[in-house]
């Protein structure tokens, strides 16, 4: 099965980011975390980002904050975001 184009960045590989330090702070590039830096994601990753994106549409469509609903699941809200953004796989998401 072909990988497909990373739906953040594009398949540039790269996203727009801030860094801040002593300095201050200036705009520069980050390693795309969605396809780790290869511009392709898997068709598998491709579906945990689209139920993840399901999750996220249910929950706001019951008016639901991140918080809220990861406390209804009993998760920490860290981990309701990770799959509501693909990164777990959503399927094993506590209904």
């Amino acid at each position: 099965m072909a990988d497909l184009t990373c739906p953040t960045c594009r398949g540039v590989r790269t996203v727009g980011g801030v860094g801040c330090g002593p300095g201050g702070c200036r705009p520069l590039l980050l390693k795309c975390s969605t396809c780790r830096g290869t511009g392709t994601i898997t068709a598998e990753r491709a579906d945990w980002i689209n139920a993840g994106e399901r999750l996220r549409a249910d929950r706001l469509t019951r008016d639901f904050s991140l918080r809220e609903e990861a406390t209804r699941l009993g998760v920490r809200a860290s981990v309701l975001s990770d799959y509501e953004h693909g990164h777990l796989n959503p399927a094993e998401c506590p209904r």
